[in-house]
């Protein structure tokens, strides 16, 4: 199921984990441990698919199967309240989402203490929220923390360093400092260049966003030799826009494109279903406006 996840062949991985949720029901009842796992699996899928009722219909049914079987203080439930959150944010629901993650964190905290990679998980899972409301200050602390528990943990050189080194330039570069950015940026990609094998979707992520950097500010021979990169050898589960990752916490998909340096045009966005023409818009999302292009002028290429 993992791997059609990954090639988002969602009907499909669906289909197959629907059919492991029936047989893990007729085998187990409905309070066992592999029965709540296939409900998260296939709810995970339902998120992916944005079949928002049906996911959180599976993710409440799991909570509760599994605060049945463990109690209401436990790891697997602090998960859940995790994975509902980040439900809640893909949705737009942040009180809610906030909430959450929240009581995750701090569940995962008195469970685990404060050496333990799911805390760090959590604390980077709830960063994004905050950066997707564009409440920098927070975001960047709780970035930072799990940064530094992930580095006591793991040590210096590890993939999840690297992530979290990488969440700090981006969370920099939509604040448009971008020479905070980076040496972020830089040093993560040096980190996955070095423990991971080429092509990968992290690397090639590195990659693609160091050259949006550079792009954005005109500096087009630093960004050339990094897209011939990205060109030679793309991955399938590259990201088409820095801003992939947020999309499903907007009304629609935004896809950046990259034209050639010599055109000097960088950035053209495609926008869909939503009213470009509603500022409310470009204030509920204050990281869209960071594209390093006048958003009014966005507007006005695509009315």
């Amino acid at each position: 199921m993992i791997k059609f996840d990954r090639l988002k062949q969602y009907a499909e991985a669906v289909t197959y984990a629907e059919q492991a949720l029936y047989l893990a029901r007729e085998i187990w009842g409905d309070s066992n441990p592999w029965v709540a796992t296939c409900l998260q699996d296939l709810a995970g899928l339902y998120k992916s698919l944005e079949r928002w009722c049906d996911a959180e219909r599976l993710y409440n049914e799991a909570l509760q199967m599994k605060k049945r079987i463990w109690g209401d203080f436990h790891p697997d439930v602090a998960t859940s309240l995790d994975e509902m959150a980040e439900l809640y944010e893909n949705q737009g629901r942040w009180i809610k989402s906030e909430g959450l993650y929240k009581d995750a964190l701090q569940m995962m905290r008195r469970l685990l203490g404060n050496e333990h990679l799911n805390v760090a998980t959590c604390l980077s899972n709830f960063a994004l929220l905050y950066e997707t409301q564009g409440r920098w200050s927070e975001c960047e602390s709780l970035y930072l923390e799990a940064l530094q528990m992930r580095k006591r943990i793991l040590g210096n050189e590890h993939p999840l360093v690297a992530t979290s080194l990488h969440s700090l330039g981006e969370l920099y570069y939509s604040q448009g400092c971008f020479s905070k950015a980076e040496p972020f940026y830089l040093e993560a990609l040096q980190m996955r260049e070095r423990l991971l094998a080429d092509p990968h979707p992290d690397l090639a992520t590195s990659l693609q966003d160091l050259v949006l950097l550079y792009e954005t500010q005109g500096r087009w021979s630093e960004a050339e030799p990094l897209r011939e990169r990205l060109l030679a050898d793309p991955h399938p589960d590259l990201a088409t826009s820095h801003f992939d990752r947020m999309s499903d916490t907007i009304p629609a998909k935004v896809v950046l494109y990259s034209r050639s340096p010599a055109s000097k045009i960088t950035q053209v966005a495609t926008y869909k279903n939503f009213d470009l023409s509603d500022s409310n818009f470009w204030q509920r999302y204050p990281t869209l406006c960071h594209f390093g292009v006048n958003h009014k002028a966005l507007k006005a290429n695509f009315d």
